[in-house]
């Protein structure tokens, strides 16, 4: 609920209740509310939320950012059929052999490429080579997708790099159980950009 319905169910609870609580303490009430509310949500489910009302995104890509934005903004984007289901990303993987150019209406023609694609949101959200993912302080870097597999370069802060494989849904759980934050995502920007044009 946004903050004016908070609002609201606060003053008849306390009509009913007979007290009074001071407004300062129904703001924080309501701030705790929206940070517990949304921490549900997976990274991509928020981000679908923002794209789906048409709310720009003006914060990094990572759910802090976007919860801490619902926050100071008081926005009330929530979704209450999500609310109510597990909150568990699915995925499918599927090959490109072209791709819009956001320019124009022309497709240009792209080597084969193989993305994955976020299935149980509305917004368009694919993860393909060279997409960057930071999570928990360790630089994520794709550099192939392959038969439910992602191969990797990965760096820590320790300045450890290696190559790692992951199956894919190992990768994306990662992603919705950490701290992660999309650095880069060539598809998923250039579709925003083209809805903005």
């Amino acid at each position: 609920m946004d903050a004016t319905e908070f609002a609201c169910l606060l003053s008849a609870l306390q009509e009913k209740l007979c007290i009074h609580i001071d407004k300062d303490i129904i703001a924080y009430i309501y701030d705790i509310y929206l940070i517990d509310y949304y921490d549900k949500y997976t990274l991509f489910e928020l981000i679908d939320l923002f794209y789906t009302k048409r709310i720009p995104i003006s914060c990094e890509l990572s759910k802090k950012a976007l919860v801490k934005l619902i926050k100071d903004k008081k926005l009330g984007i929530c979704d209450k059929q999500w609310y109510d289901k597990k909150s568990i990303t699915h995925w499918c993987q599927y090959t490109y052999d072209w791709i819009p150019n956001i320019y124009s209406n022309n497709i240009r023609e792209v080597p084969r490429m193989n993305v994955i694609c976020i299935k149980n949101i509305n917004t368009d959200i694919e993860i393909c080579k060279d997409d960057v993912f930071k999570i928990d302080n360790a630089y994520y870097e794709i550099l192939s997708i392959l038969n439910g597999k992602i191969f990797i370069y990965r760096t820590r802060e320790t300045n450890i790099c290696e190559n790692i494989y992951l199956d894919i849904g190992k990768f994306i759980k990662m992603i919705d159980d950490n701290d992660a934050t999309i650095i880069q995502n060539n598809i998923l920007y250039s579709v925003m950009l083209a809805k903005s044009i």
